[in-house]
Formats: C-alpha cells, sequence, structure tokens
C-alpha cells in the first residue's frame, strides 16, 4: 500500500520538475555526424511529511496537512479486486465497486424491526451535492475509491470511508442488482468486445492456466455477471471490505 503514497510524491515531483539542456550539446559534431543533447533532470527538494497511523483493527490511514488548496482527498484502497472472486461469479469485486454508489447510509430505520422508515439518499448523490468529484476502480489486487471535495465535506467523507468497511451496500435492494448488471455488460462491450479488450481477454487466456486467479478478465463474463446476486454482494463486503485490508489516504 506504500505504493500509494509513491504515486501521489512521482505526481508532485514530476509535475515541480524541471528539465534543462547541458550546456555543451550541440547539433552538430562537425564532421556530419548529429549529437543528442543531454537531458540532465533539475529536481528541487521535495516532501510529502506524510504521518501513518496503524490501528489496532489493522486499518492503515495516511494523512497530509497542505493549506494550499481548500480541498480534501480521500483515497481508500483495499487490498482485494477480481482475485478475490468466487468461481463461476468472477465480475462480483467489480459488481461491488459500481454497487457503492447506490448505498443508503442516511436511511432511519425502525430500531425493533430494521424497518426503512425514510429513504436516504445515494451514496452518489450525497457527494455530488456536496460538489465532489468521485470515481472507483477494481484491479486483479486491489479495488480503490477516490474522492476529491471541498474542505468542509471532510468529516462526511471520513464517515463514509468508515462505513465503507462496515456497511458497505447498505440500503440497497435486490431488483436494483439488475439494472447495474446492465450498466456493467455496457461496460463489458464498450471495453472489452470493441477493439482491444478481446486481444487483451486472448492473451490471459494463454499466459495464465483456467484455475489461476489472473486468468480471468476483472469485469469477468456475461454468463458470470448473471450469477451474481445481491445476497453474493452482501457476502463479498462482509468477507473483503474489513478495516485489516484496506489503506486510507487523506490530504
Amino acid at each position: 500500500m506504500k505504493s500509494v503514497c509513491t504515486l501521489l510524491a512521482l505526481t508532485g515531483l514530476f509535475a515541480s520538475s524541471a528539465f534543462a539542456q547541458s550546456n555543451d550539446a550541440v547539433a552538430d559534431s562537425g564532421d556530419g555526424e548529429m549529437v543528442v543533447p543531454q537531458l540532465r533532470p533539475q529536481v528541487p527538494n521535495y516532501s510529502l511529511d506524510t504521518r501513518t497511523f496503524v490501528f489496532p483493527s489493522g486499518l492503515t490511514v495516511y494523512m497530509q496537512e497542505d493549506h494550499s488548496q481548500p480541498m480534501v482527498a480521500i483515497t481508500t484502497v483495499f487490498d482485494r479486486g477480481s482475485t478475490a472472486d468466487p468461481r463461476g461469479k468472477e465480475g462480483i469485486a467489480h459488481f461491488v465497486e459500481h454497487f457503492w454508489f447506490k448505498s443508503r447510509h442516511l436511511r432511519q430505520e425502525d430500531p425493533e424491526t430494521g424497518e426503512i422508515l425514510v429513504e436516504g439518499p445515494r451514496t452518489w448523490d450525497v457527494l455530488s451535492e456536496m460538489g465532489c468529484g468521485l470515481n472507483a476502480s477494481t484491479s486483479n489486487d486491489w479495488t480503490n475509491y477516490m474522492t476529491i471535495c471541498p474542505k468542509s465535506a471532510l468529516k462526511p467523507l471520513i464517515k463514509l470511508a468508515s462505513l465503507r468497511m462496515t456497511d458497505a451496500v447498505g440500503g440497497t435492494y435486490p431488483e436494483e442488482v439488475e439494472s447495474e448488471r446492465e450498466v456493467i455488460r455496457n461496460e463489458l462491450r464498450m471495453r472489452m468486445e470493441n477493439g482491444g479488450g478481446e486481444a487483451l481477454r486472448y492473451i490471459y487466456d494463454r499466459i495464465y492456466a483456467p484455475d489461476h486467479p489472473y486468468h480471468h478478465m476483472t469485469i469477468g463474463t456475461h454468463s458470470s455477471l448473471d450469477n451474481v446476486t445481491h445476497a453474493d454482494i452482501e457476502q463479498f463486503t462482509k468477507d473483503h471490505y474489513r478495516p485489516e485490508n484496506a489503506t486510507i489516504v487523506i490530504v
């Protein structure tokens, strides 16, 4: 998970780097041969000045304080991706990533029956109304959720990050699975069945054995997506969206 902070460091490093051409570089050596200029990077000293917190639960949090912009960015990375997909339900890790945006955590429930008394807005709508930019992605070995918001959203963002580890898809319904399945099918058609995606699948089929966790593509197949149920999604989050599998970066 240190790669997350490394990525942040590289982003700042290259954004602030200045490359200068060597003074002794010339275009022609005199005998007709071209001389390639030597580019020498001049990189100023840079420090992320991060603080690291490791909790008894296993959760790791990196924090960086910078008051140059009135914004806050929180990225949560779970050390679980498509390699955690159950056999026959390939693509469920990516399905869960989509489904999290449908969660409703502001709902009011009857404390005795659990019946929903007031239906709250979806997480996607809550973050959008706060002026946030948000996205998520799933890879073979990890899933991450990225939010950039006005600084006033810090406390709600931390609350949502907490809920993602305890009640990731709370407030969602089985009937919503079908509509999201169609969204993922369209992504599958666009990314995998229209251009270079099929070539990538062809390569994976031949590099990795059928029982290897990298053999199947992260997005799954139409048939494996058919097998994903709401109960499967809830179980996947209970099994994998846990503090010991999570790293949170707060800037």
